[in-house]
């Protein structure tokens, strides 16, 4: 595993500052793995590079990205390079070990880690004025509120890191108050006022939530981590819609750890169930 990731954060917003934490924890290993080559195990990524883990099969400026680092620190023949990046681009295909450990050189280089570092600082504003985006423009007006507060923004922000929300797609029809159909057919749409439960009850209805409910748990329970879950000023309603959608992962929550903020919120919701 290579050297940790860190950057200078004292120029950061508070936001930006939360968000590096999350994605410090949801795309790596605490930390560290931003500067080689990984391969997803789960969903349909393939390879993927970076403190944010830029899939190389799904985003063409990812692959512009990797490939202008290894033009510029790598030693690699056209005909190599060729091969490597026709390989990143399907999620089905392997680079050899070979591959691997010039490309890992390449990435974990001075020049290298620099690139990268300055394409994370440009990605961390860019999602964040795209959460803004969505939230000023498309969501639903008496949504906002909630949809201004920091756990809410953090989700937003570490859903579009995976899954990315698209313009006019589901997410987007969702937090303008629409039904949608997602997952295996599962219909859902806000109850009433948008809150927490809300947004859990289409995060678990999409298909990776119903296939892969454990690595959700995960990744919102350390978006949680960011916020003071006891302090969390939530509707009773949002409560309980919580403890509905919640109910289904209860085992999976607390195997991950009574003392998680993600348990420690399941007991404040099962309070008003």
């Amino acid at each position: 595993m290579s050297e940790k990731f860190e950057i200078e954060t004292d120029s950061l917003t508070e936001l930006e500052r939360k968000f590096h934490q999350v994605l410090m924890v949801n795309e790596l290993f605490a930390g560290k793995g931003a500067y080689e080559l990984q391969h997803a195990k789960l969903g349909q990524s393939g390879y993927s590079f970076g403190p944010i883990q830029w899939d190389l099969s799904q985003r063409t400026e990812a692959r512009r990205n990797f490939k202008r680092i290894l033009l510029t620190v790598g030693s690699f023949s056209k005909n190599e390079l060729g091969e490597i990046m026709s390989k990143v681009k399907r999620s089905g295909a392997k680079l050899n070990k070979e591959q691997i450990k010039k490309i890992n050189e390449a990435l974990s280089s001075p020049r290298g880690k620099q690139i990268i570092e300055e394409l994370y600082l440009k990605e961390l504003k860019k999602n964040i004025n795209r959460i803004e985006e969505v939230i000023e423009e498309v969501a639903k007006a008496e949504y906002r509120d909630f949809l201004d507060s920091t756990v809410a923004k953090l989700f937003l922000l570490d859903y579009h890191n995976q899954f990315d929300i698209s313009s006019g797609g589901e997410m987007e029809k969702f937090l303008a108050g629409e039904e949608v159909t997602i997952g295996k057919g599962r219909r859902v749409q806000v109850e009433e006022s948008l809150g927490l439960g809300d947004l859990l009850n289409f995060y678990f209805n999409t298909y990776y939530g119903q296939k892969q409910p454990q690595d959700l748990i995960r990744r919102f329970n350390n978006v949680l981590a960011q916020v003071e879950v006891e302090n969390l000023k939530l509707a009773e309603d949002d409560f309980k819609q919580i403890a509905r959608v919640l109910s289904d992962q209860r085992e999976l929550i607390f195997a991950a750890g009574t003392e998680r903020a993600l348990a420690s919120l399941m007991r404040r919701a099962t309070r008003w169930a």
